[in-house]
């Protein structure tokens, strides 16, 4: 017997959760729809979780603004579930930076962002560096901030859950999609929002609507523990094949990411395609599994990122790796030329409605207030 709800949210990501959220609160019975059992349990946890005031981007001012534009809301809102507690510095690199020093003050004075220039000499080699910035950015943390909007959507009493499971068919009757899922249980409903990140193509395929131009790029990101000047303090070495490390939410670990040795493999085809896949089964251009929980993941590039650190951080600065999370990151083909990461709001059709939403940053959730 097929169920009728007002809206099916594809994705239990922080997108997913938060329009769920958002549709309940204005009356609409929703059902969520996610393959793994538990929430926010893909990019939404395998990410850098920052959130800053548009500091990373000084070649994208567009993506820029749009960092800024949420964040202060964002902390307001998720006070709880974020870090804020230790500083941050921006550090242009001497050479092979793609910005510089006095760029990188008129990127900040523009965008009216507080960067004060500091010594150097507290974190960096001698001469590694051009010049550092204390900025402002928070960590957030992800199982905070799924167990904060879960308890939101619920209190409703509009929402049903349905994890671990995935949409396998899709027809339309009377002007509704309906929604055959893999267990058998059918859906119907007038409007479906796909947010499903590194699988927007894969429902989009699905649905036979035409995809998105995207790259994607298998990353990893590694968890550990820092020397003790270093544990209240974020670095982020920029623009151009640096790394950040910084803390990684509420968890007391930092995070440890570069930029030529995060992504392990890249594919422009117009559905994920990776090696790994031919280890699991359970993962095909068709159908994601999590990167997360696969055995099938790349080797670990922590020594590579370490070393690379080590080339501009003082030697008492160390980095102890712990573990390693894995993920898909779909990168818009558009933004190879200048970084940027726009937020995609997307309606491929009308009656019934189908919607995507694609973005790398957090704190745009907010835009998806203009859907209801």
């Amino acid at each position: 017997m097929s169920r009728r709800v007002d809206q099916v949210v594809l994705g239990a990501g922080i997108f997913g959760l938060y329009a769920a959220a958002i549709a309940a609160e204005r009356g609409n019975t929703v059902a969520v729809v996610a393959p793994d059992d538990a929430t926010m349990a893909r990019a939404s946890y395998a990410n850098q979780a920052r959130v800053h005031l548009g500091y990373h981007y000084p070649r994208s001012v567009g993506t820029a603004l749009r960092s800024a534009e949420y964040y202060r809301r964002f902390v307001a809102e998720f006070s709880d579930c974020v870090n804020g507690a230790f500083a941050k510095v921006y550090a242009i690199a001497r050479q092979d930076s793609l910005t510089s020093k006095v760029n990188f003050q008129r990127f900040c004075q523009h965008l009216d962002i507080p960067a004060e220039e500091v010594d150097p000499g507290r974190w960096f080699v001698d001469g590694s560096v051009e010049a550092a910035f204390l900025g402002e950015e928070v960590s957030f943390d992800s199982r905070a901030i799924a167990a904060r909007l879960e308890a939101r959507a619920g209190a409703t009493g509009r929402v049903e859950w349905l994890l671990g499971r995935r949409p396998a068919g899709v027809d339309v009757t009377g002007g509704d999609w309906l929604l055959t899922l893999d267990d058998g249980t059918t859906l119907v409903a007038p409007r479906v929002l796909n947010a499903t990140y590194a699988s927007c193509n894969q429902v989009l395929t699905l649905f036979g609507m035409d995809l998105l131009g995207v790259r994607y790029e298998l990353c990893e990101l590694v968890l550990g523990t820092v020397a003790a000047d270093l544990a209240d303090v974020g670095i982020t070495v920029m623009d151009g094949p640096f790394f950040s490390v910084m803390p990684f939410g509420l968890t007391g670990l930092h995070s440890l990411s570069a930029v030529d040795y995060t992504p392990h493999y890249e594919c422009d085809e117009a559905l994920p395609r990776f090696p790994c896949q031919a280890h699991n089964p359970y993962c095909t251009p068709r159908q994601l599994d999590n990167c997360a929980t696969c055995p099938a993941h790349p080797r670990t590039a922590h020594v590579e990122m370490q070393q690379l650190m080590g080339r501009y951080l003082r030697p008492d600065l160390t980095f102890e790796p712990r573990s390693s999370l894995f993920g898909i990151r779909p990168v818009l083909v558009m933004s190879n030329v200048d970084d940027s990461r726009p937020t995609l709001l997307l309606r491929h059709s009308e009656g019934p409605q189908l919607t995507t939403v694609l973005s790398g940053k957090i704190n745009t959730v907010y835009d998806l207030e203009a859907l209801w």
